[in-house]
């Protein structure tokens, strides 16, 4: 019978807690032992059979035992010097796992030996696939570090120099081959980000600087520039004006009283309407121009008749009458008399809208004898020169304004609700205060002390229509006015009120009605 003659394989060492493992031309013969630790199969039946095992020569066989494999592998376990192709196998075996052994082990026995060849192939090809993945990872990382610090270091533009980040290189041995990996910073990404922002703001802080500069070189532009934000803010402060403006208007129309006046004793005016006052003022609207709607004796005014012509003149967007206002003058007069009682002196008195055409306006010059009789005390009941107040209307063709005699403060006031100015009103009212004195009073005021005055802190009007309701309102406050009230110009209405402030006109004319028939 042929002797069997086994191969000799030349020994081999492989260290793998080494720092230079194989390279990477053994990479389908060597597996990196660092992660397996299973306990090593017992290969005592591994055999190999003719077919699986070449036949050698005679001088190769010379000096060795015919016990096969079994011999050698008892060799293997005994020798110093290293590993040969069963130990190799033995500790692939054990690398790859528990499941890979039991399919070499369980293997008929002429095919044990290419089941290992399988197993072991198959686990190198996972685990070189797993290497590559780490590795293109790791290259991408690195390359993104790479490329935030050349990015920064080119972003740079401030000219002076700059901490460069350390790049180092590591060389990694991974089994199968060794590679290098750059550390381009030892800093975190977080970190780097951090730098990024900080590089980004001291660039800005540099433009701004920059820009500074440029204007400072630059006064025209600057001056630009300044008249744009002074122009920008007052147009912010118009756009803010009118929508408080907008604002104050909706919130006093959802009042039932538009606002608390501060003039004591005068809220009649400023009261709405009940539904059932409101039919009857509007049954006045429209009534004929000749029906009588009051009539009455009216302190500084002598009887006083209306009719529907000047009901009429107190409708919305409507001229009021010199009727309508002497009308509303007497009712003023009448409730002065009324709160000082009989024998008290009224803080106010109340000339009609005829007075200034006697003293100056008619003629075209001042003539005090023409008006002298109409203050007296026996027409009266006191004398209007002792009064805080004295209220004169001032008709000036298509325009009311009121003219108000502080003989308490010595101030002759020109209230008017379009801000204009009429000095010879004014001054022909303070040569009448004086000429006043001496007739009534016998006394010689000096004319020097008394000064004029042009409110401009009032209710004005926003239309062309509402000039007499303002001047009416005007008297009906300053009438009930403290000192105060006077210096703060506590005034109870405004433009909003005027539609409201007709009405209750209208109402309180048809609440005196016909005291005394009226002559048709």
């Amino acid at each position: 019978e042929e002797e069997e003659e086994e191969e000799e394989v030349p020994a081999e060492v492989i260290d793998l807690t080494s720092d230079n493992p194989p390279s990477s031309s053994h990479r389908n013969e060597n597996i990196a032992a660092t992660h397996f630790t299973p306990a090593a199969p017992d290969f005592g039946d591994l055999r190999r059979t003719k077919s699986a095992t070449p036949k050698m020569g005679v001088g190769a066989s010379s000096g060795r035992s015919s016990g096969g494999i079994k011999d050698e592998i008892n060799k293997a376990h005994s020798a110093d010097v290293g590993l040969k192709r069963f130990s190799r196998r033995k500790k692939h075996i054990d690398l790859i796992g528990r499941t890979a052994r039991e399919l070499v082990e369980s293997a008929p026995e002429g095919e044990q030996l290419s089941q290992y060849k399988a197993q072991v192939a198959k686990f190198a090809s996972e685990a070189y696939e797993n290497d590559d993945d780490d590795e293109k990872n790791e290259k991408n990382e690195n390359e993104t570090q790479r490329n935030l610090v050349e990015e920064l270091d080119e972003k740079d533009d401030t000219g002076k120099t700059m901490v460069t980040t350390p790049k180092t290189t590591t060389t990694v041995t991974k089994m199968g081959g060794t590679h290098t990996k750059f550390n381009i910073s030892p800093l975190s990404p977080t970190e780097l980000k951090l730098e990024a922002s900080a590089r980004a703001a001291k660039r800005a802080t540099t433009t701004f600087a920059a820009a500074a500069a440029e204007e400072e070189k630059d006064p025209l532009r600057a001056q630009l520039e300044a008249l744009r934000l002074e122009q920008k803010k007052k147009e912010e402060l118009r756009v803010k004006a009118t929508e408080d403006r907008v604002k104050a208007e909706e919130e006093a129309a959802k009042e039932a009283i538009v606002e608390k006046k501060k003039a004591k004793e005068v809220d009649v005016f400023d009261q709405l309407p009940t539904p059932e006052e409101d039919e009857r003022i509007d049954n006045a609207y429209d009534s004929g121009e000749l029906v009588n709607h009051a009539c009455a004796r009216l302190p500084g005014q002598g009887v006083m008749p209306l009719k529907g012509k000047d009901i009429h003149t107190l409708a919305p967007v409507t001229w009021l009458n010199d009727e309508c206002v002497n009308f509303t003058l007497g009712i003023l007069g009448r409730r002065e008399r009324e709160r000082c009682g009989p024998k008290g002196h009224p803080r106010c008195h109340f000339f009609n809208t005829f007075f200034l055409n006697k003293l100056f306006q008619d003629d075209g010059e001042y003539d005090y004898n023409k008006v002298r009789r109409w203050s007296t005390e026996k027409k009266l009941g006191y004398l209007p020169i002792k009064c805080e107040k004295v209220i004169v209307p001032v008709h000036q063709g298509v325009h009311w304004v009121l003219a108000v005699v502080d003989l308490k403060r010595k101030v002759v006031s020109y209230y008017d609700s379009l801000l204009g100015k009429d000095r010879e009103v004014v001054r022909n009212l303070i040569k009448w205060v004086v000429d006043e004195a001496k007739n009534k009073l016998n006394e010689n005021w000096d004319i020097g002390e008394w000064r004029e005055e042009y409110p401009s802190e009032i209710p004005r009007q926003m239309n062309g229509s509402d000039c007499g309701m303002f001047m009416l309102n005007y008297a009906r406050n300053i009438a009930s006015f403290t000192d105060e009230d006077l210096k703060n110009n506590a005034f109870t209405f405004h433009q909003r009120d005027m539609v409201n402030l007709r009405r209750r006109l209208v109402l309180e004319i048809l609440k005196i009605g016909l005291e005394m028939p009226a002559d048709d």
